[in-house]
C-alpha cells in the first residue's frame, strides 16, 4: 500500500492502543487503592461504545489498506506485518469488547457505574499486566511501521521523480507531516521519538533489502526540494568552531623559502626523496619530519595552497580530475577536536560535502531518514560516532575515485591525542586509504612510532634543508632595519658574521630564529653595535626552551603570569577582545559595564591596547593568530608555537608563575567577567568581505535572524560561571545574577532596532519538554543550585505551590539535557529537595512514576536511591506500579521505606 494509506492505518492503530492503555491502567489504580476507586472512574456504556467505535475504524483502516494493494500484489514486509499488528490488535479489543458485553448484561449494582472494578471481577492482575505488555509492543512495532512507510515512500519517489516532478516534493512532505502526527498522537514524551530514531539506525539492513535504490543525482526532485535543506544542515553541524583555526594560525613560508621542495632535481648525495618525484609518481605516501620549531606545518601550508603541487599531481591523475584536502592536528587549550581522530574525519567531510554535495544522501542515509521523519532539529541530537564517521568518509573515498584522484595532506601527527596503541591505529586508518588512485603527504616530529610506520616512505627530514632559508630570513628581517642598513655599510663583513652565525647556531629550528631576530631587532632599535649584537646573540641559548625561559625573565614576570593563567584557565580559545575584558584590572567593573553595543572606535583602540600590551608583555609567546590577526578583534589568542605550550604548563615552569601572582588576582574571576562583558556586548558585523570592513555596524543579535547563536553564548556564559569560575558560592551567584541582568535588559529594550529577545525564543532543545518561562525556570533546566538556592524565596503568590510543583516536575522529568556543553543525565537531589522543603508538593503531577520509568530505563536507580527516598518521604506513592517494575534495580533501603508505607496505608 502506499506510504500515506500506511500511516493512515498506523494511526488507528494507535488511537486503539491509546484509548485501551488508558483503560488498563485505570485498572491498575483499582489495584492498588484501598478503598477500591480510582481517577479515571468511566461509565461501562461509555468504554463500550468509544472502543467499538475505535476498533470499526481499525478494520475501515485495513479494508482500505488491503484494497488499496490491489490484486494480485505482493505485499511488502512492511504492509504484511503491519496488516498482522491490525488483526492482533482487533483481536484484542474483540476480546475486550465481549468481556464488557458480559458485564454490562450483570446488571450489578456494585459495578455497574465503573469500568475498573466491572474488569477486576472477570480477569486477574495478571492478565492485566500481560495485555499492557502486549500493548505497549504494539506501540515499539508501530513505531518501526512509520520508519519504514516514510523508507518506502522515499524509495517510491526515486523510481518516479521522472515522470512526476515537483509533485513528489509535495507528497513526500506530506508523508512526513503526517508521521510526526502519528508518533505525537502516541506519546507526547520524547521517547517514542527515541524509539523511532532507534528503529532508522537498527531495522536499515532489513528494508534495504528489498529495496536498492539508485544513488540519488543532483537532478533527483527529491534530493533538489528536499535533501538541499539537509545538506545545508548536514554542513553546519557536522562543522566545529576550531575547524579553520590552525589552518589559519599557521605562518605563511618566507619569501623565497621552502621553494626547494618543487625542485625537479635530483642530486646523488641529496639527503632527502625528491618530493615532485612522489607528486607525479606512483609512489602512496610522503613523511616529512623535523625537529620541533623547524616550520612542519609551514611547509604542508606551501604545498597545500601552492598551485604547482597540483600540475605535479595532474601527472599522477592522469584523465581523472583531481580533489585536494588536508588537516592540521593541533595541540591547544580548548581545541582538544583539533587533536582528535573525529576532528580529522568532521573537517575533511565538511571539506568533501562542500566539493562533491550530490554525495550527501550517500554518506549519511541514516541521519537523513531521521530528518525526514522529524525534521531538522532532531536529526543532530545524536552525537557525531567514530563508526558513522568513518563510514562516510570511507564511502566518500570510494565513490569519489571513480572520477577522481584524491590527494590527502594530514600535518601534525605528533599532535593527536592518543597513547601510543591509539597512534598505532591513526598510522593503520592513513595508511588504509592509500591506493592507486589515494596518496598522503603527512608530517611529524621523528618518533618512534612514526619511524617505523614510515621509514621506507619517501621522506625528508626538514632541519637538513633549511639553512639557506634561514640565512635569507635572518638577512631580510635584518636589512629591512635601518639602524642594521648603517651598520652594514661601516662594517659588511661582522655584519654578514653576524647572519651566519644565527643561521648556524639555529640548527635548523626556525622558531629559535624568529625568535632570535626579533631581541636583535630590539637591540638595533636601541642603537647597538654590531659587537653588541652579536653579544647579546651569543647569550641567547641554542636551545629552545632555555630562551623561553630567558625570555619570561627579561618581562615583567607577574603581567605575564597573570596572561598565561587567564589563557590556560579558558577551556577553549580566547579572542583578543575577550581577552581585554580578562585583562582588566579590577573585575568589579562588569557589575557597572551598560549592556550597549560596542561603537567602532572603542572597539578598535580596546584591540590594538590589548595587542600592544600582548607584545610587550609575552614578547610573542603568546600571539593574536589567523589572517588579519593584527585588525580582526575576534582573533583567537594562542601560543607562538606547541614547544611554547609544553614549556610554559611544565610543572616546575608553572608553579613558578603562579606563585608570581598574588590576591586578589584570580584566573576563573578574569574568565567569567570575560565571558558576561562579551554578552553584554554581543554583536554582529556587517562588512564587505576583508577585514578592516570599510563600513562596521555593531548590533545586537536580531530575534529573528540569529536566535541559537545568542542563546548559545547565554549558556555558554553559564557554564564556564559553573565549570571554570570562581567556586565560592557568593561570587558564582554575583556573576549568574548579572547574566539574569544583562538578558533582561535585552529582553525589554532591544537595541539598534533589533526585535527584543524572549524566554519564549529558546531552542527546544534546551526547553527540553516544556518552553522556557523565566530565568528561574531555566536554572532549574540547567541545574544552578547557587541560584535556585538563592531565589526560591522570590517564588510567591497566590499560585506559589502549583508554581513549585511545577519547577519540581522539571527537575524529576525533564532533568536531561544535552545543550551545548551541559549534559546531564541524572536530576538534582539538592535542588529536588529544596523545592519539596518550599512547598512543592508531588500530588498530581505524576513526577514519581515519570521520574521511576525515566530513572530506570536510564540504569540509573542504584545511584539514585537517596533521591527515591526523599520522594516516598515527601508523599510519593509506595503502591505505584513502577515499583514493581523496577523492584530489582532498586537499593533495599528504598524497597524497606515503600513496604513500611504500605503496611501504614
Amino acid at each position: 500500500m502506499d506510504p500515506v494509506t500506511a500511516l493512515g492505518v498506523a494511526s488507528s492503530v494507535v488511537q486503539l492502543v491509546d484509548f485501551t492503555q488508558g483503560l488498563i491502567r485505570s485498572t491498575y489504580e483499582i489495584y492498588k487503592s484501598t478503598s477500591g476507586s480510582s481517577a479515571a472512574n468511566v461509565d461501562l456504556q461509555t468504554v463500550t461504545t468509544s472502543l467499538k467505535s475505535l476498533n470499526d475504524d481499525l478494520r475501515l483502516s485495513v479494508d482500505r489498506g488491503a484494497r488499496a494493494l490491489g490484486k494480485g500484489t505482493e505485499p511488502s514486509n512492511n504492509d504484511a506485518e503491519l496488516l498482522t499488528l491490525c488483526q492482533n490488535c482487533n483481536g484484542v479489543a474483540d476480546n475486550l469488547i465481549s468481556t464488557l458485553e458480559k458485564l454490562k448484561a450483570q446488571k450489578s449494582h456494585k459495578i455497574r457505574d465503573s469500568f475498573g472494578r466491572a474488569l477486576l471481577t472477570v480477569w486477574t492482575k495478571k492478565e492485566v499486566e500481560s495485555l499492557e505488555r502486549q500493548l505497549e509492543q504494539y506501540r515499539h512495532q508501530i513505531s518501526l511501521h512509520i520508519n519504514a512507510s516514510v523508507r518506502e515512500e522515499v524509495t517510491r519517489l526515486r523510481a518516479d521523480q521522472s515522470n512526476h516532478g515537483q509533485l513528489l516534493s509535495t507528497s513526500l512532505q506530506a508523508t512526513q507531516d503526517l508521521s510526526q502526527t502519528i508518533l505525537k498522537q502516541m506519546n507526547q514524551n520524547a521517547r517514542w521519538q527515541a524509539k523511532v530514531i532507534e528503529a532508522i539506525l537498527r531495522s536499515g539492513d532489513r528494508y534495504d533489502r528489498d529495496a536498492n535504490p539508485a544513488p540519488i543525482s543532483t537532478h533527483d526532485h527529491f534530493y533538489r526540494g528536499y535533501a538541499e535543506h539537509f545538506r545545508t544542515e548536514l554542513q553546519a553541524h557536522i562543522h566545529y568552531i576550531e575547524m579553520e583555526s590552525r589552518s589559519e594560525s599557521v605562518s605563511e613560508a618566507y619569501d623565497e623559502t621552502f621553494q626547494w621542495i618543487f625542485s625537479p632535481s635530483s642530486a646523488a648525495d641529496q639527503k632527502w626523496s625528491n618530493f615532485v618525484h612522489f607528486l607525479e609518481g606512483d609512489q602512496g605516501l610522503y613523511w616529512i619530519t623535523g625537529k620541533p620549531g623547524s616550520g612542519k606545518s609551514t611547509l604542508m601550508k606551501l604545498i597545500k595552497n601552492d598551485q604547482r603541487t597540483a600540475e605535479h599531481l595532474s601527472t599522477w591523475a592522469g584523465d581523472k580530475k583531481l580533489y585536494l584536502s588536508g588537516f592540521y592536528f593541533w595541540c591547544s587549550d580548548g581545541n582538544e577536536i583539533q587533536m582528535t581522530l573525529e576532528g580529522l574525519l568532521r573537517t575533511l567531510i565538511h571539506q568533501a560535502l562542500q566539493n562533491f554535495p550530490h554525495l550527501v544522501p550517500l554518506l549519511f542515509p541514516k541521519r537523513l531518514e531521521t530528518f525526514v521523519v522529524f525534521g531538522n532539529q532532531v536529526a543532530w541530537e545524536e552525537p557525531w560516532t567514530l563508526s558513522e564517521l568513518l563510514c562516510a568518509f570511507r564511502l566518500f573515498v570510494r565513490e569519489t575515485t571513480k572520477t577522481n584522484k584524491i590527494f590527502l595532506l594530514v600535518d601534525g601527527l605528533d599532535e593527536f591525542n592518543g597513547n601510543y596503541s591509539q597512534q598505532v591505529k591513526l598510522i593503520e586508518f592513513i595508511q588504509s586509504l592509500l591506493s592507486s588512485d589515494v596518496k598522503l603527504c603527512v608530517s611529524s616530529r621523528p618518533w618512534n612510532v612514526f619511524e617505523d610506520a614510515f621509514n621506507t616512505r619517501p621522506s625528508l627530514r626538514l632541519e637538513d634543508l633549511t639553512y639557506k632559508d634561514i640565512e635569507r630570513y635572518c638577512s631580510s628581517n635584518l636589512s629591512n632595519n635601518l639602524g642594521f642598513v648603517a651598520l652594514q655599510r661601516g662594517d659588511p663583513n661582522v655584519a654578514s658574521d653576524l647572519i651566519e652565525n644565527v643561521s648556524t647556531k639555529a640548527s635548523g629550528v626556525f622558531l629559535w630564529v624568529i625568535l632570535v631576530i626579533q631581541s636583535l631587532l630590539e637591540g638595533l632599535t636601541d642603537g647597538e653595535r654590531l659587537s653588541d649584537l652579536q653579544k647579546r646573540l651569543d647569550s641567547l641559548p641554542a636551545d629552545l626552551e632555555t630562551l623561553f625561559w630567558k625570555i619570561l625573565q627579561s618581562v615583567d614576570f607577574e603581567r605575564i603570569s597573570q596572561l598565561f593563567q587567564i589563557v590556560r584557565a579558558s577551556p577553549r580559545s580566547m579572542s583578543i577582545l575577550q581577552l581585554s575584558y580578562a585583562d582588566e584590572d579590577d573585575p568589579d567593573f562588569v557589575f557597572k559595564m551598560p549592556t550597549v553595543p560596542l561603537q567602532r572606535t572603542t572597539l578598535t583602540s580596546r584591540v590594538e591596547l590589548m595587542r600592544r600590551r600582548l607584545n610587550a608583555c609575552c614578547k610573542g609567546l603568546l600571539e593574536p593568530q589567523g589572517p588579519d590577526a593584527h585588525l580582526n578583534p575576534h582573533a583567537s589568542v594562542g601560543y607562538l608555537h606547541r614547544t611554547v605550550k609544553d614549556f610554559i604548563q611544565r610543572t616546575d615552569i608553572w608553579d613558578r608563575l603562579v606563585h608570581a601572582t598574588s590576591l586578589p588576582f584570580d584566573a576563573s574571576l578574569r574568565l567569567s567577567v570575560s565571558f558576561i562583558s562579551h554578552l553584554k556586548i554581543t554583536h554582529k558585523i556587517k562588512h564587505n568581505n576583508s577585514w578592516p570592513p570599510s563600513e562596521l555596524i555593531v548590533e545586537y543579535v536580531s530575534v529573528t535572524e540569529e536566535p541559537a547563536m545568542f542563546w548559545s553564548r547565554v549558556v555558554d556564559c553559564v557554564w564556564i560561571i559553573l565549570n571554570h569560575g570562581p567556586k565560592a558560592n557568593e561570587i558564582q551567584l554575583r556573576l549568574l545574577e548579572e547574566i539574569k541582568a544583562t538578558f533582561d535588559v535585552i529582553m525589554t529594550r532591544g537595541i539598534l532596532g533589533s526585535e527584543p529577545m524572549s524566554y519564549g525564543n529558546c531552542p527546544a532543545k534546551l526547553c527540553g519538554m516544556t518552553k522556557i518561562r523565566s530565568f528561574f525556570h531555566l536554572a532549574v533546566r540547567l541545574q544552578l543550585g547557587t541560584y535556585i538556592m538563592a531565589h526560591l524565596n522570590d517564588v510567591r503568590g497566590p499560585n506559589q505551590i502549583e508554581e513549585l510543583s511545577f519547577y519540581l516536575q522539571i527537575a524529576l522529568t525533564d532533568y536531561v539535557c544535552e545543550y551545548d556543553s551541559f549534559v546531564y543525565t541524572q536530576p538534582s537531589f539538592s535542588i529536588v529537595e529544596a523545592l519539596l522543603q518550599h512547598g512543592a508538593t508531588l500530588d498530581g503531577n505524576n513526577s514519581w512514576p515519570y521520574a521511576l520509568g525515566i530513572l530506570g530505563k536510564s540504569g540509573h536507580l542504584e545511584q539514585s536511591s537517596d533521591l527515591l527516598m526523599l520522594l516516598l518521604r515527601c508523599g510519593a506513592d509506595p503502591f505505584d506500579d513502577q515499583l514493581r517494575v523496577f523492584e530489582k534495580g532498586l537499593d533495599s533501603e528504598v524497597l524497606k521505606l515503600a513496604k513500611a508505607k504500605e503496611k501504614r496505608l
